[in-house]
Parts: C-alpha cells; structure tokens; sequence
C-alpha cells in the first residue's frame, strides 16, 4: 500500500461566492490539522446539445486528478452538479461527458457535499474517508477494478465491481483478465511479465500493482482509442500499451513498413 499522505480535491462551482470561500478555506484547515493534502478545483458551466447544461472540469484537471488516483489515496468531494470530459477535444455532445462520481469510481473515495450543511456532517465524512484509506479495494492486476473505464468501453451500470458476484460476470461478459474485449471490440491482453515496462509503479485503492503493469490494446480492424488528454489511431494488426492510470503508448515501429499506431492528438497538461 501507498504511504504518501492522503489528499483531499474539493471541485465547485467557479464563481461562488460568501458563504462558499469561507467554508472553503475552513475545509483546507481541517485537512491540514489532518495531516491531508489539499487541493481545490473548481468547474464552469457548459451547455450541450439540446440545451442541457452541466458544470464541466477541465481536461487538464480531469487528467491530473486520474493520474493522482493511481499515486495516492485522495478523496474527491464536489459541491453540485461535476462532469469530466472523457476526451481530449471534447464538443457539447453529452457522450464526451461522465459524472465525476463515475470518473472515479473503485479508484478514490467520494462524497458529494452541501457547505452549509458541512461544520454538522465533518465528522462523519473524515470518519469515512479515514475507513476507506485503511481497507484495500482492488484484489491485484486481474481485478477489473483496475480498469481505465472511460477507455475500457462497458456498461458499467450493470455491475458492482465491488461485489465478488458482479466481478465474476464481468468476466462472463469480456473476458478473463489475460485477455478482455470491451463494447467496441477491442482487444485487452495482459502481456508476459517480462515485458512489463515503463511507469512508475501504481496503485489502484491501496493495491500497489507490478511495475509496468498494462494491457496491450488492439482491434481487428483500424480503430481509435482516447484518453483524457492524448487520442491515438490503432492500425490492423497494430496495438497500444495502456495503463490503469489510462496512459497510453504507442506500440514499437517495425524495422518494415509504417507504424502500427500514431497519435493523433494531445492536450499539454502540467503535473498536479
């Protein structure tokens, strides 16, 4: 299990006001009396098709917070509605959305909060968060848990990873860990230890998992694959490395012929 400090990320929405910034700063003071890091982001509104409107976190943030997840225990809180792009380049089609509660899951706490309810709810939430930070979620690199699931294509409401039945007919469903397809018939292989590389070694919910630990990704035919902050073209016969952390790498270039997968485009983003 990691040993680096928890840290609590606080999004809400960006121009409030009064009440919010001083409750705001208060929780950074109680973390800090914990022993926790403190981070606070905050989310913008967007209007998507058909006049729906969400509060939106920025690709950048969205990609510095699943990177973190997979460095240390963090408690994600937000204060109303949080959506995070899946993509790097996203349009206002509600698809290149997810709520941030699903962004996250099996990977960091969460908690939604009200501000003005939170000096009477603090107890409880660090009482929780402290019990989460002490128990181990994720059963090692077979468990799907470890999955990137906004690049693993699945409709995760039909299950409860955290419930042993459910992880099983995930299995029935895609695949056993050593070789998974996911909605789009993708192809996730879990190569020889021997060629586990790169990386630092991650962690998944207090798991720390092999070093290099990835999936070798590949179709049948050409396909494409994203992350938050990169999208990459996989070509027939080709492949990519990725990560539970949801980096991706691009498979080696053959002496021969043109490269088996390419980026096509990428966000800049600065470390968290």
């Amino acid at each position: 299990m990691t040993t680096t400090n928890p840290e609590v990320w606080l999004f809400y929405p960006r121009g409030a006001q009064g009440d919010h910034r001083t409750t705001r700063d208060e929780i950074k003071a109680r973390c800090s009396d914990s022993g926790w890091g403190y981070r606070q982001l905050s989310t913008t509104r967007v209007v998507l098709s058909k006049g729906r409107s969400i509060r939106k976190i920025t690709p950048e943030d969205a990609t510095n917070l699943y990177r973190s997840v997979h460095t240390r225990r963090i408690g994600v809180w937000q204060v109303g509605d949080a959506d995070v792009p899946i993509i790097p380049d996203p349009k206002n089609n509600p698809r290149h959305y997810v709520p941030l509660h699903r962004f996250i899951k099996y990977k960091a706490f969460h908690r939604d909060i009200d501000l003005k309810k939170l000096a009477h709810e603090w107890t409880e939430f660090t009482r929780l968060f402290k019990s989460w930070i002490e128990k181990t979620a994720c059963l090692g690199e077979s468990d799907p848990r470890c999955l990137p699931f906004h690049v693993f294509e699945a409709n995760n409401d039909k299950y409860d990873l955290s419930n042993g039945d459910d992880r099983r007919r995930f299995e029935v469903d895609h695949g056993r860990q050593s070789s998974r397809r996911d909605d789009r018939d993708r192809l996730w292989k879990r190569p020889p230890a021997r060629q586990m590389h790169g990386q630092p070694i991650l962690q998944v919910a207090g798991r720390e998992l092999t070093q290099g630990f990835h999936w070798d990704v590949n179709s049948q035919g050409k396909c494409t694959i994203s992350n938050t902050w990169e999208r990459w073209e996989v070509r027939r016969n080709g492949y990519v490395n990725v990560y539970p952390n949801a980096h991706i790498r691009g498979s080696p270039t053959p002496k021969r012929g043109s490269p088996t997968s390419k980026l096509l485009y990428r966000v800049k983003t600065k470390p968290a």
